[in-house]
């Protein structure tokens, strides 16, 4: 049994391999990056590519799977995992293992999936893999609703496009829209809202990407993402919990872009805190086509070190002087500590000392 990078020759024996089950439902119904793509990718040094193939090899290929390092590199994301025909699917979990492994020594402190069938989650579960939130997917594949829910009247709020002065204030909607544990599983920061460049600027294969805010009087209450893919295009939206009535319009502005795009599917992820989203884009012609859990395994664990700390035993301090006091002084204060203490011989002889100097 052999756990190794993808090499140019295994290439061919990729197609003869097989999902045991789906994995990244929004990712898959967009495809902005197609796994033979990414496997290409993979070929390339880490530091261009940004994205791991690791294969299983045991006579022929018998799995393997890949992930994506997302933007800032600091966490990766398993898109794809593939079968031979026949074979245990409990290969996948020493593949997984040093898929992780690979992740953390790529400097990686997280790494993520969204299983969209049970077995999957139990696998991941098995890696300690945890889930944090569930997802239900929203598609619109009838190109006749998409032009019934099309408008491009103006909206009552101002909706314009992102930008870079915008990141504080789309992730303090972050903030607002997710509950506190999946803040701190997810990890992401205000420099994570930062619009990327689009991909014909960027690395082959890289979706254009166009986002939305919604600024009403509170700030920035909306925000809207909207993804090209070659078999659909990715929408994602966030609404503030006090202006939901807020959604219909941020998603009519995000339809009327996604009408000059090619007339491929949209899909909409929507996660369980922000159910109520749903019944918006069943309204606009949408509807669910399936459910993932969100699973996120930290690769960075606490150690208890001792640590040795170092303090003076004797050190200069001033305290008040004393009426009356014999010791030396400046400025109200005596030197404690500072000067030896005069034996009683050298305080009688003190003025004769004096006296004799003087002589």
């Amino acid at each position: 049994m052999t756990i190794r990078p993808l090499t140019l020759s295994d290439l061919p024996a990729l197609a003869h391999l097989q999902p045991p089950w789906r994995l990244s439902l929004d990712w898959e119904f967009t495809q902005p990056l197609t796994m033979r793509l990414l496997a290409w990718r993979s070929l390339l040094p880490y530091q261009m590519s940004g994205a791991c193939t690791l294969v299983h090899q045991e006579g022929g290929l018998l799995g393997q799977v890949q992930a994506e390092a997302r933007p800032g590199r600091d966490k990766w994301t398993v898109l794809h995992a593939a079968l031979a025909p026949q074979a245990d699917p409990a290969i996948l979990v020493p593949l997984l293992e040093a898929l992780c492994v690979r992740a953390a020594a790529h400097g990686a402190g997280r790494v993520f999936a969204a299983a969209a069938e049970p077995d999957a989650t139990a696998l991941f579960r098995r890696l300690t893999f945890a889930a944090y939130a569930d997802e239900t997917v929203y598609a619109m594949t009838s190109e006749e609703t998409r032009e019934e829910v099309i408008s491009r009247q103006p909206a009552p709020f101002a909706i314009r496009p992102q930008r870079s002065r915008d990141v504080w204030g789309v992730h303090s909607l972050y903030a607002a829209v997710t509950p506190r544990p999946i803040q701190l599983m997810e990890g992401l920061i205000s420099d994570d809202w930062e619009p990327r460049l689009p991909g014909w600027l960027g690395w082959p294969g890289h979706p254009l990407e166009i986002r939305l805010v919604l600024e009403a009087e509170a700030g920035i209450s909306g925000f809207l993402r909207l993804t090209r893919g070659r078999r659909g295009h990715r929408l994602e939206l966030m609404v503030h919990p006090a202006h939901r009535d807020l959604a219909a319009p941020l998603l009519q502005a995000g339809l009327s872009v996604a009408a000059d795009w090619p007339p491929l599917p949209l899909v909409c992820p929507v996660r369980g805190y922000q159910s109520e989203l749903g019944s918006v884009l069943e309204s606009a012609g949408f509807a669910a086509v399936g459910a993932q859990t969100l699973l996120a395994k930290e690769m960075t664990v606490r150690v208890r070190q001792r640590l040795r700390i170092f303090e003076p035993v004797m050190e200069r301090t001033l305290e008040p002087a004393r009426a009356g006091g014999r010791g030396l002084t400046r400025g109200g204060f005596s030197l404690a500590g500072s000067q030896r203490q005069q034996k009683p011989n050298e305080q009688a002889n003190a003025p004769w000392a004096a006296r004799r100097a003087d002589g």
